[in-house]
């Protein structure tokens, strides 16, 4: 009789662990699936950086052509704004929390 409650003990416990299992195969196929959808949230904020940073580069470039600028000022905008990489890396921070938007606009 204690055998049998024992044999009855690892039944339960065996579908405890059966339920847990499915639980947790369901969340990774939740995650996996949901992988793609974060894949084109990445390219769609990548490609809104991409157009906004073309659009300040352009910006930069006619303020430095039209306007006397001071060189302590353009020394600023060059190494704020002095190449498409440093203008995307400067949206990146703004947009994340790494830098504010006044210490990126004061230039």
């Amino acid at each position: 009789k204690i055998f049998r409650v024992m044999r009855l003990g690892r039944v339960f416990q065996a579908v405890r662990l059966a339920t847990l299992l499915h639980s947790l195969r369901k969340m990774l196929i939740s995650l996996v699936s949901s992988l793609v959808t974060l894949l084109w949230a990445f390219f769609l904020m990548f490609l809104f950086m991409y157009v906004v940073g073309i659009v300040m580069m352009q910006g930069v470039t006619a303020y430095v052509k039209e306007n006397v600028v001071a060189q302590g000022d353009l020394d600023d905008l060059d190494r704020t704004y002095g190449g498409f990489g440093k203008v995307i890396l400067a949206l990146f921070r703004s947009i994340t929390g790494g830098g504010n938007w006044h210490s990126m606009a004061k230039p």
